[in-house]
């Protein structure tokens, strides 16, 4: 740049670096005066940065919740507060997302640098797990996560989040029963294993499904006049199988 006699410019020099710690460079201020051939040093300073990561601290690395069914009680969503601070030098405003079946109302905050004189505030959000999503009525372990982004910075801290449901389940070994061939006027038995899985006792009760049966010989019409054939008749399931006892109480496992 030329500088005419009184005249100046203002001069901004930024400083972005992939690497954290401490970058130091020597910057020369170069300058031509008059008929001078070679440039002469006007000044020369050392500049100075040091690159950080965002840093958070929190109350808890992980949220745990747990969600016990109770009859005729509707489920509801269950809530924690998590406290986080900003534990480094430079103010920093965060994003934060989450996966369902948890949600945060908070989605944006910005956070104080932390001042070593004096006690950093925190913030506190709430966060709530819905149990209710959890249609099947299966006992499960869900996990998720609580993703903080950084404005204008990659580095992303998460939260590990876990909601376990408990229902009353039983386990029943075999799955399926098959009975295979059997001579007419004979009968065969088969056992299975029922175990309850659950935190809770659970009572249990048979049933058999009744399941709709179609007749081989469909009812046809050869004309109006002609009547219709009868339906061969078939017995009750429960009059074919049988199973003992046929209701129980389990206390768990």
């Amino acid at each position: 740049m030329l500088l005419n006699p009184r005249m100046g410019y203002q001069v901004q020099f930024r400083a972005n670096s992939f690497n954290v710690g401490e970058v130091k460079e020597t910057w020369q201020c170069q300058a031509q005066i008059g008929g001078d051939r070679k440039p002469k040093v006007a000044f020369s300073t050392v500049v100075r940065g040091e690159f950080i990561t965002p840093s958070l601290s929190f109350s808890e690395p992980k949220l745990y919740f747990k969600y016990l069914w109770e009859k005729g009680v509707a489920s509801m969503p269950i809530n924690k507060t998590l406290t986080l601070a900003n534990a480094g030098p430079l103010p920093t405003t965060i994003t934060l997302r989450i996966d369902p079946p948890f949600s945060c109302a908070t989605e944006r905050l910005t956070l104080a640098a932390a001042d070593p004189d004096t006690e950093t505030k925190p913030e506190t959000i709430s966060i709530d797990f819905d149990p209710g999503m959890k249609q099947d009525r299966l006992s499960d372990n869900i996990t998720g996560k609580l993703t903080i982004a950084h404005k204008e910075h990659p580095h992303r801290d998460i939260v590990q989040l876990q909601g376990e449901v408990c229902f009353p389940n039983l386990q029943i070994v075999p799955p399926n029963i098959d009975f295979g061939c059997i001579l007419n006027d004979t009968s065969m038995r088969k056992y299975l294993v029922l175990t309850n899985i659950s935190e809770m006792p659970v009572s249990y009760e048979w049933s058999f499904l009744e399941e709709e049966t179609t007749s081989l010989n469909a009812v046809q019409e050869v004309d109006e006049t002609k009547k219709r054939k009868k339906k061969p008749k078939s017995l009750p399931i429960n009059e074919v199988f049988d199973i003992l006892p046929v209701s129980g109480r389990l206390e768990p496992n």
